[in-house]
């Protein structure tokens, strides 16, 4: 939790100057496998800085579907590159090796 306070106070201390996607960070809590994204912006009074306003979201669910997602997406690639590998090397054999054309066909 250390970690996570230090990286906010750090963030809130830059942030003059830093464009609207910049102002907010994630992480993940350990005991309960939560992931946060908290974001923040400093409050002004007469061009002064009045404090700071953060809002913290628990993005759980949306990490674990981009996991998923992720984790599809590579099991479709693996599964689709073997049999289009045979295929592949099948075709290039036809196409370099001289064979009679009715064998080819």
């Amino acid at each position: 939790m250390a970690k996570q306070i230090q990286a906010m106070d750090e963030a809130i201390d830059n942030l003059e100057g830093v464009n609207y996607e910049e102002r907010s960070f994630t992480f993940k809590k350990e005991e309960t496998n939560q992931v946060i994204k908290v974001y923040f912006e400093t409050l002004h009074y007469r061009e002064e800085g009045y404090g700071t306003i953060l809002v913290y979201c628990d993005i759980t669910k949306e990490y674990e579907v981009d996991q998923m997602k992720s984790e599809f997406v590579s099991t479709v690639c693996h599964e689709l590159r073997t049999p289009l590998a045979s295929v592949l090397g099948f075709t290039e054999l036809m196409l370099n090796k001289p064979l009679k054309p009715e064998r080819q066909t």
